[in-house]
């Protein structure tokens, strides 16, 4: 993980994945029942200590809402898992240890999974941590205070000093602070120890997982500008009507909770505040960057639990219990009416957690049954994604998938070496895509690649992980066509026998590696050739205005690679803190000077990277035209567009740089063929790229 892989799931997050691929059946059904049980354990206890109408508001919305989930339930259960352990460990006095125990054992396996759970586990930990340390130390001050006063008391000789009960009054105060410290870093430390022993348990190194760590958060770190996905404003306004009442009742229920005895009580309800604070936070940014059904589902489990069960918290002010109450209420029909708008024309169904019951209890009751169908379904899925072709031709190579579905090469046997981002639509950075080029430039670099255009969200096609389609245009042939699929292989040095027959001449460059000509030849003669590294050449570079058009008349007969840097105001860098940018699209003009009838969608870090300007690549057939040789558009202009309204959200000059690709792109083989089957391999219309949450 972190190296070979960049993600932000972690060793375990195999586990958490709603998929069936055939292997740990036994450890998945395991880990699933654990979770439930794990879950279910701390929801139902803080709900028996509500009073029983609240009892049946907490439960039957979390049953409902989690039943209706049709992916990615994990998520949620993982969130009320570490919140409502949490919330016991720091109400408890008597069982205190026992409740810790069980939140680090869950915690430690939750930062497993996935960098948001992670970061959410962190949080839990640290502030049990510190509560515990603000709890000791109120509790043992006066104890302190009782054991220290005969020191103080203690007559000294006339005219001597009297230090020695100040020392000693020092010294034991010191000593006991250590003690309350220890304890508590004591809960931090076991949390790291278990953590790093279940990496080491999935097989990972230490050593990689700071890479893990840092190229984890690389990801995440621009995942709200790249992945937005908005709602209708209707479930927009809820969503934040449901924020700010849960966020009301946690500062109402946190400035009355603790005994107002307590010497640490504000330090402890602000410990509590930012714990609270900053899962709601966490939340809404899981929930509502990316506001489709499944990640909004997970915003309206979560968030009606939060000021439902913190009512549970000690509070002698019954005004702010009765309010507390009514904003829970208040955010629970809140947070179903986001949901059942984003949902249309679907709903969520009353019915659905007893469906879910009678469905698991018979699977687990009949394991081997249920492992016969699933199998039954994984093999009518092969059967269905299968590339027969490809696998004739590539069964001795390695093979990566070029866009988002590597499915495709898993399930039909392939030798799968995918590149470090191995789906397209999440290289949206500089960084990360720069890992992908560096590992197409590698001796490990695949023989072969399945290419299927087909970005997600109506981005443009070109901007999806643009350094590696650019390298795979420099340093691939097209070899075969199955279907909706293009097959590219990788250029290979020529054999003994083609040296000794003529071949076309080589093309040099001042600077450049010497290219390699593109005479096929048969699997396992002769080795791959080097590859080359794009050479880029600066030719035009300036500032425009939104709407403006960015010339490229005068460069129409040059394959071109363009990089636009739009720049966020400090407004608008505060919307994406706390919600996403708004979108930006991009308009393009073909050679007549006539639009396109299409705008796309262009994330700002994927444009600052750069795509392929000229020609214009849009999908698998001018995929094909381009390594043919067959007429491409070559388009005449480009512009930014954005809506009057996120005006004060951008700084009004765009900046652009153009660059001549010098490079030869690559050819199609001679023995290229193009199979179509009957029916015909086409990815379902409704068939979900799995994205991920960071």
């Amino acid at each position: 993980m972190g190296t070979d892989i960049v993600f932000t799931y972690g060793p375990l997050g195999f586990l958490t994945i709603p998929c069936f691929s055939g292997s740990f059946v036994v450890l998945r059904i395991v880990v699933d029942v654990a979770l439930a049980l794990a879950v279910a354990a701390p929801l139902c206890v803080l709900s028996w200590r509500l009073g029983i109408a609240w009892r049946f508001l907490v439960l039957g919305s979390f049953l409902v809402v989690t039943a209706n989930i049709q992916a990615e339930a994990q998520d949620l259960l993982i969130y009320v898992g570490l919140f409502c352990w949490g919330l016991l460990c720091l109400q408890e006095s008597r069982r205190v240890w026992a409740y810790v125990a069980c939140l680090i054992l869950f915690a430690a396996f939750s930062a497993l999974t996935k960098l948001t759970c992670l970061i959410a586990a962190g949080l839990t930990i640290g502030a049990v941590a510190l509560d515990h340390f603000l709890r000791e130390v109120a509790a043992g001050s006066a104890d302190l205070r009782s054991a220290v006063s005969p020191i103080c008391n203690q007559q000294t000789a006339p005219g001597v000093p009297h230090t020695r009960g100040v020392q000693e009054t020092a010294s034991l105060r010191y000593g006991r602070l250590r003690i309350w410290a220890v304890r508590s870093l004591t809960i931090l430390a076991v949390f790291v120890l278990f953590f790093m022993a279940g990496w080491l348990s999935a097989g990972q190194s230490l050593i990689v997982l700071p890479a893990f760590l840092s190229r984890g958060f690389l990801m995440a770190g621009t995942y709200d500008q790249t992945m937005g996905v908005e709602p209708p404003l209707a479930a927009l306004i809820l969503g934040l009507l449901a924020v700010i009442t849960a966020l009301a009742a946690v500062i109402m229920r946190c400035l009355k909770v603790f005994e107002p005895s307590n010497p640490l009580r504000r330090w402890r309800q602000c410990v509590l505040l930012i714990w609270l604070t900053s899962l709601l936070f966490l939340t809404w940014k899981h929930g509502f960057v990316r506001a489709d059904s499944i990640h909004v589902f997970f915003f309206a489990g979560f968030v009606p639990m939060l000021p439902l069960l913190i009512q549970t918290l000690h509070c002698q002010n019954r005004f702010a219990k009765r309010l507390g109450v009514l904003f829970g209420i208040g955010c629970c029909v809140l947070s179903v009416l986001s949901l059942e708008i984003v949902l249309r024309p679907d709903h969520l169904r009353l019915a659905q957690p007893l469906r879910r019951a009678i469905q698991n209890t018979i699977s687990l009751s009949q394991p081997m049954a249920y492992c016969e169908v699933m199998n039954q379904r994984l093999q009518s899925e092969r059967a269905r994604m299968a590339l027969p072709e490809f696998s004739k031709i590539a069964s001795s190579g390695t093979v990566d998938f070029l866009g988002n579905l590597p499915s495709y090469a898993v399930l039909n046997s392939l030798n799968y070496r995918p590149r470090p981002v191995f789906q397209s639509y999440a290289a949206y950075n500089a960084a990360l895509m720069k890992l992908n080029r560096e590992f197409y430039l590698s001796e490990a670099r695949p023989n072969y690649v399945i290419c299927f255009l087909a970005p997600i969200d109506s981005r443009f096609p070109p901007l999806e992980d643009a350094p590696t389609l650019r390298n795979l245009l420099i340093n691939y042939d097209l070899a075969a066509g199955e279907d909706a699929f293009l097959l590219l292989k990788a250029r290979r040095r020529p054999s003994v026998a083609d040296l000794s027959s003529p071949s076309p001449p080589l093309q040099e460059r001042e600077g450049e590696r010497r290219p390699f000509h593109t005479q096929v030849h048969a699997e396992g003669q002769g080795e791959l050739a080097l590859p080359a590294p794009e050479h880029l050449k600066l030719v035009t570079e300036g500032t425009v205005r939104f709407g403006e058009l960015i010339n490229l008349t005068n460069f129409s007969d040059l394959n071109t690679w363009l990089e636009i840097t739009i720049d966020p105001t400090l407004v608008g860098r505060l919307r994406q803190f706390l919600y996403q940018p708004p979108v930006v699209r991009l308009a393009v003009w073909d050679e007549a000077g006539r639009p396109l009838a299409a705008k796309f969608r262009a994330p700002a870090p994927m444009l600052a990277a750069g795509f392929l300007a000229s020609p214009l690549v849009l999908n698998n057939a001018t995929l094909v035209d381009l390594y043919c040789a067959n007429p491409v558009i070559r388009p005449s202009a480009y512009a930014i567009e954005i809506n009057g309204a996120d005006q004060a959200v951008w700084k009004a000059s765009i900046r652009f740089r153009l660059y001549k690709i010098e490079n030869v792109f690559g050819t199609r083989l001679p023995g290229f063929i193009h199979i179509t089957h009957e029916p015909p391999v086409v990815p379902r219309g409704g068939e979900r790229v799995q994205v991920a949450i960071p």
